[in-house]
């Protein structure tokens, strides 16, 4: 009985913080939506340039399988945010443009570790 109480505890609790998990994701999505347009677009114009090079085709191709499409680069900003972020970063930083790191580094920083404090601290104060 005692495990339980604990049980319909938790469920109670999960159920009572449906709205503010709900807009917790609702600004998740936001801000990943307009970080991967802004850097799929940015990174754009590397994939677009025409080359009969098969070393600048490969490395189109990987920039591709990260931002190519914008279900790619959606994909590739959660693994940025919540996984391995070192591959799809390490894509655009050594074939587009070291300035990436930068835009990266902001992004794991703001979003990464503000905005998910500031939810995790709506959960614990709820």
């Amino acid at each position: 009985s005692n495990s339980l109480d604990s049980l319909q505890l938790l469920l109670k609790c999960l159920a009572a913080s449906m709205g503010i998990l709900f807009w917790a994701f609702v600004v998740l999505v936001f801000f990943q939506c307009v970080a991967g347009m802004i850097i799929g677009n940015l990174a754009r114009g590397f994939m677009d340039v025409a080359s009969d090079d098969p070393e600048v085709l490969e490395k189109q191709q990987l920039v591709f399988l990260y931002y190519g499409t914008f279900t790619r680069t959606f994909l590739t900003m959660f693994e940025v945010l919540f996984a391995n972020w070192s591959p799809p970063c390490r894509a655009l930083v050594e074939h587009v443009s070291e300035l990436f790191s930068v835009a990266f580094l902001f992004y794991r920083c703001v979003l990464g570790f503000a905005v998910m404090n500031v939810v995790n601290a709506v959960f614990v104060s709820q």
